[in-house]
């Protein structure tokens, strides 16, 4: 009895740590940053060793009156956003590492002049051996040559089919 009892205590032990391994695993996953940069300044980006940049979102502009108003502004605009400022982000940034891009309206234009605007980017770190640019040599079984007879200099010719006899009862 004493035996059959420490088998099922080894077996709850290992469904709890399976349990506690796969809920850690789903919390990193799902993390996220959000970084902000004001106008003129750098934006940084990070990721682990082993790990590299996605991103999730991006704006350059001003949605907050709070984000980078030092002095209490008040009369600045809240709705402006610059419309290249995802793509721009994700050309530069996507895959790599680190990051670093300057809070400017010389690189994502000026969407509300007179105002003074900020860069915020949210982004997830991803290991990089899930990143689908990464080169994966091809299986054995994989040729790129094309059989010969999908050559032009190389016909084939096929025969009609031979038709079968209908079977007696």
């Amino acid at each position: 009895m004493a035996r059959l009892m420490n088998s099922a205590n080894v077996k709850l032990v290992f469904f709890l740590l399976a349990v506690l391994f796969s809920v850690t695993l789903a919390k990193d996953t799902s993390r996220y940053d959000t970084v902000y940069a004001c106008e003129g300044k750098p934006l940084k980006l990070e990721c682990k060793d082993g790990e590299i940049i996605h991103l999730d979102r991006a704006i350059y502009g001003r949605y907050s009156i709070t984000v980078c108003n030092d002095h209490g502004n008040t009369d600045w605009s809240v709705n402006c956003m610059s419309t290249n400022t995802l793509p721009l982000l994700q050309a530069r940034c996507n895959e790599k590492r680190n990051c670093s891009i300057q809070a400017n309206t010389s690189l994502f234009s000026d969407p509300c002049p007179g105002t003074m605007k900020y860069l915020e980017a949210q982004y997830h770190c991803v290991p990089a051996s899930l990143s689908t640019t990464t080169l994966r040599p091809n299986p054995p079984w994989f040729t790129t040559s094309q059989p010969s007879v999908w050559n032009a200099d190389k016909l084939l010719t096929l025969k009609p089919a031979t038709p079968i006899p209908p079977m007696l009862s």
